[in-house]
C-alpha cells in the first residue's frame, strides 16, 4: 500500500501527458488548416496543398482538408484529382451542397449521366439555392421519363428569376430542338445578370451553334473580361477561339492565363491542344512537359500526349500508350475513342470495333462514339445495328444531323426508304417547326428519285 500514492501520481501524469499530446495534435491540425486557408486565399496553391496534405496524413477524414484540397485541384484544372477527393468527401459531408453540385458536373463531364442526375436531383431536393444543378439535369435528360422529370422540375422550381434556372431552360429547349426558346431563355439569363460569365458563355456558345459568329465573338470577349483567370469560362472562351479557327488569338488568350496562373493545368492542356492543331507537335509536347512537372498523373494530359504521337503518325506507340493509360486508370475509359482511332490508322478494324463497343457501353450517351461505331457497322454491312443505334440516339438528340444521314444510307442499302420517309412525315406532324426534319425528308425523297417532292420538303 506504500506505493499506492506513487502509482496514482504516475497514472495521473500519464493521463495528463496523453491529454496534452491530444491537445497538441489538435492544435497542430488547426494551425495547418489555418495556414493552408491563408495560402489558398493568397493564391499560393502549392504551399496550401502541402499543408492540406500534411493534415490528411494524420487525419485522413478531415473534411476541411479534403474540401480545400479539392478546390485547389479544381482551380488548377486537375479534374481527376478533384473528382477523387469529392468522391471521398461524399459520405463524410452529404449535406455539402456545393460539393454535390460539383460532383454532378464532373459525372456529366466524365460521361456518367445517371450518376450526374442522382447527384443533381439530391442537390435540388435539398435546397432551392441549388439552381446550378438544374443545368446538369437539363443536359442529362435522356429518355421520355427523364425529360418529363426535368420539365416538371424546371416548371415548379421556386426561384425562376435566376441565371442558372434560365440557362437550364435554354439548354433543355436546345436539346428538344426548339432553338428560339433556347435563345430567349439564354437572353433572359443575361438580362438577369449581365456580368455573369456563365450566362455570357452560354449565350456565346448558343450564338456559335446558330452560326452567328459576330455575336458569339462579342459574348466570348465579355467572358474573357468578366471571368477570373482560373475560371473554366476563360478556358471555354479559348476553346471557342480554337473551334472558330482563331488559333493565334486562342494562344494569346491562353498565354495570358498561364502568365497569371502558371500552375493552371487546364490552360496548359488547352495551349498544348492549340499547338497540336496548329501542327506544332514539338511545342505541344513541350507544354505538356510543364503539366507533368506539376502533376505526373494528369489523366487528360496523358491522353493528349498519346493523341499527339498518333497525329505524328506513330499509331503503334499511341495504341500502346492508350492501353497503358487504360490500365493505370481503370474504369474511366476516356482513352477508348482515341485508342479506336489509332487502331483504325493501323487498319485494325476488328480491334477498333471492339474498342468502340466498349466505349459505347461505358458512354451510351456520347453521340460521337455512337456515330463512329455506326459508321463501322455500316462498312461491315450491319444495317440493322445502324438503324437501331441511330434511332435510339435520335430519341435523345434530335438536333444531330449525322445520325439521320446514316439512317438514310442504311435504309437505302436495305430497300427501306419508304418506311424511313413515313417516319420522317410522322415526326414532322408532331414537330412541324423543326426544319431539320423537313431537310432529312427531302434527302430521303431525293434518294427515292422524287426530285419535286424533295425540293418542296
Amino acid at each position: 500500500m506504500k506505493n499506492l500514492p506513487r502509482l496514482v501520481f504516475s497514472a495521473l501524469a500519464l493521463v495528463a501527458a496523453l491529454v496534452a499530446g491530444g491537445c497538441s495534435a489538435e492544435s497542430k491540425r488547426q494551425g495547418q488548416l489555418e495556414r493552408a486557408a491563408t495560402h489558398r486565399r493568397a493564391g499560393d496553391f502549392e504551399r496550401a496543398r502541402i499543408e492540406y496534405q500534411n493534415v490528411l496524413q494524420k487525419f485522413p477524414d478531415d473534411i476541411t482538408a479534403i474540401e480545400g484540397l479539392a478546390i485547389i485541384w479544381r482551380d488548377r484544372g486537375a479534374t481527376m484529382r478533384e473528382f477523387a477527393l469529392l468522391a471521398k468527401l461524399a459520405p463524410l459531408a452529404p449535406g455539402n451542397l456545393e460539393a454535390r453540385i460539383r460532383r454532378a458536373q464532373l459525372f456529366a463531364l466524365l460521361g456518367s449521366p445517371a450518376d450526374a442526375r442522382r447527384e443533381a436531383l439530391a442537390a435540388v431536393s435539398r435546397s432551392a439555392s441549388a439552381a446550378e444543378a438544374l443545368v446538369v439535369l437539363a443536359e442529362t435528360a435522356r429518355d421520355v421519363a427523364e425529360r418529363k422529370e426535368t420539365d416538371d422540375l424546371l416548371k415548379n422550381f421556386p426561384e425562376k428569376n435566376n441565371v442558372w434556372h434560365s440557362l437550364a431552360v435554354s439548354r433543355f429547349a436546345w436539346l428538344r430542338g426548339d432553338r428560339e426558346a433556347a435563345r430567349q431563355a439564354a437572353a433572359r439569363a443575361v438580362a438577369i445578370d449581365p456580368k455573369s460569365a456563365a450566362a455570357r458563355a452560354a449565350m456565346g456558345e448558343l450564338q456559335a451553334q446558330l452560326g452567328n459568329a459576330e455575336q458569339a465573338a462579342a459574348e466570348f470577349k465579355l467572358v474573357a473580361e468578366l471571368a477570373p483567370a482560373r475560371s473554366r469560362y476563360r478556358i471555354q472562351h479559348a476553346n471557342y477561339l480554337v473551334q472558330s479557327g482563331q488559333l493565334p488569338a486562342a494562344v494569346e488568350a491562353l498565354n495570358a492565363i498561364v502568365k497569371e496562373t502558371p500552375d493552371n493545368q487546364a490552360a496548359l492542356r488547352a495551349l498544348a491542344t492549340a499547338a497540336m492543331l496548329d501542327k506544332r507537335p514539338a511545342d505541344a509536347l513541350a507544354v505538356l512537359d510543364k503539366v507533368f512537372g506539376l502533376d505526373a498523373a494528369d489523366y487528360e494530359a496523358l491522353i493528349l500526349r498519346a493523341r499527339i504521337w498518333h497525329a505524328q503518325g506513330d499509331a503503334a506507340k499511341a495504341v500502346a500508350e492508350f492501353q497503358r493509360i487504360g490500365t493505370q486508370f481503370p474504369g474511366l475509359g476516356l482513352e477508348l475513342p482515341n485508342l479506336a482511332l489509332a487502331q483504325l490508322q493501323q487498319n485494325d478494324l476488328p480491334g477498333a470495333t471492339t474498342t468502340l463497343e466498349q466505349a459505347n457501353a461505358r458512354f451510351p450517351d456520347n453521340h460521337e462514339i455512337s456515330i463512329l461505331l455506326a459508321q463501322l457497322h455500316l462498312r461491315a454491312g450491319q444495317h440493322d445495328r445502324v438503324v437501331a443505334a441511330m434511332t435510339r440516339l435520335l430519341g435523345r438528340r434530335g438536333d444531330l444531323v449525322q445520325p439521320y444521314l446514316l439512317l438514310i444510307d442504311s435504309a437505302k442499302a436495305t430497300g427501306k426508304l419508304d418506311a424511313l420517309a413515313d417516319l420522317f412525315r410522322q415526326n414532322i406532324a408532331s414537330n412541324p417547326s423543326v426544319s431539320l426534319l423537313h431537310h432529312m425528308l427531302g434527302l430521303t425523297l431525293r434518294q427515292q428519285n422524287k426530285p419535286a417532292e424533295a425540293r418542296t420538303s
